[in-house]
Order: C-alpha cells, then structure tokens, then sequence
C-alpha cells in the first residue's frame, strides 16, 4: 500500500542565469537565487504511527526553509560527438536555514557554507542532454542534496527527433520520473523550453521506512541555447 502525504518540496528559482561567453562553454558561471521549503506534515503523523510506542507525546508539523544564493559554476571536461563530461561546483554567497521558522545557529550555517563550497559533482551527459552517470566528491548529505537537486533543474533532454513536444524519462534526488517538454519559441541563438515533471515512475527507497508516492506540480520556463547546448536562465518553481 503507497501513503499519500503532505511532502512538498518547493523550489523557487527567482534567476539562473549564465554568464558565460556566447563564443565557449568550456566554464560557465550561473547566478542562483533559490530557495527550497520543506514541509513534513501528515508525514510525521504516519511515522510516530509506525515506530513511536503507544502514549507518546504527538509529533509536530515540520517545516525546513533553505535559501542559498551564489555562484554554480559548470566546467565541460571533455567533450566527444556522444557525450560531455562536466563538473558542476557552487560557491555560495548567502546561505539561511530556519526550522518551524527558527533560523539556525550562525556557527552550522557557516559549517553548511564551507561544505557546500568544497563539494564537486561529476555528470556524464548525452548528445541529448540526458545525465547518465553522476560521481560526488567530498561531500555531505547537505551538499550532495543541493548539488543533485540543481544539475536536475538545469538538465534539458532534447527529444530523439525535431518535435514541438516531447516525454523523456530523468532522474533527481527524489527518485525517476517522466518529465514533458514543449518548445514554445525557436530562435537560432535561444529557445523558449517550458518542462513539466508528469509523475514518478520509481521512488527513492531509503528516504522512509514505509512506501510512499509523488504527485509533481509546477513547472519551469527554461532559456535554452541549441548550439552549446546550455541552459541559460531557468525559472519556476516544482512542487513534490
């Protein structure tokens, strides 16, 4: 039996924009302005319901707040007809967290920075646009989940063949999920790419001890530059 409860995990992009040359991809530079809430609600009902012994005190609502702005920096290490090897890398300028709108200590948020700061992820990605592979280095569950969470929302999968609209399956920290894409605008130098995550076909299986589901809302407006194959600016927001 799958349980259906109040997770959502808002992901406000306000600007991803990059700032690279229009002349080489070799390392671009993306302004990030995020921010990501959490919100455990029934949630934490059903797990006292499954572990907590019978008389114990209720589990509150939870409610996680992260906002982070800086600097992704993107790196193509090599580059063949089939694939692109890249380095993804974040420099954060401003990190807040706050728990039940309780910010967290300067000391951890600091701690947090220098983490996120020192971690690297590695992606394979296809002629298409689809990452294949990822490697982390160095880090933590709190700078794997960032890095994870941004390559999926910068990732653009092109269909197979010249399509107005299109439905690949991709990856994110959550688990597999059929994602849509429509092309709403085709520029030489840019596209106007509106995705969609439809639904999960697999879920993460470690996140809780009992079987669970995602019902993805929102969607993102994504500038999309066909030659170097670059996401440009991304916005939106994703609801899971």
């Amino acid at each position: 039996m799958y349980r259906r409860f109040t997770l959502f995990t808002l992901v406000i992009i306000a600007t991803l924009a990059s700032h690279a040359p229009a002349q080489s991809v070799s390392c671009y530079k993306i302004t990030l302005d995020t921010e990501q809430v959490v919100y455990f609600r029934t949630l934490t009902k059903i797990i006292q319901a499954e572990t907590a012994s019978a008389g114990s005190a209720p589990t509150q609502d939870l409610e996680v707040r992260m906002r982070l702005s800086g600097t992704l920096v993107v790196s193509v290490l090599e580059e063949t007809p089939r694939t692109r090897l890249l380095v993804y890398r974040i420099t954060p300028t401003s990190l807040s967290m706050t728990t039940n709108k309780i910010k967290a200590a300067p000391s951890e948020v600091q701690s947090l920075q220098r983490e996120l700061s020192q971690a690297a992820l590695y992606a394979e990605v296809d002629s298409h646009g689809t990452v294949r592979k990822v490697w982390l280095h160095k880090v933590s569950e709190f700078s794997q989940g960032v890095l994870r969470t941004m390559v999926a929302l910068m990732q653009v999968t092109l269909a197979q063949k010249e399509a107005a609209h299109w439905e690949v399956v991709e990856e994110s920290p959550e688990g597999v999920y059929v994602a849509r894409y429509e092309a709403r605008e085709r520029q030489p130098t840019v596209w106007g790419v509106h995705k969609q995550r439809l639904r999960y076909t697999e879920v993460q299986p470690k996140l809780f001890p009992f079987a669970y589901e995602i019902r993805p809302k929102g969607a993102l407006q994504i500038d999309y530059e066909p030659t170097q194959r670059v996401a440009r600016k991304v916005q939106g927001n994703i609801e899971l």
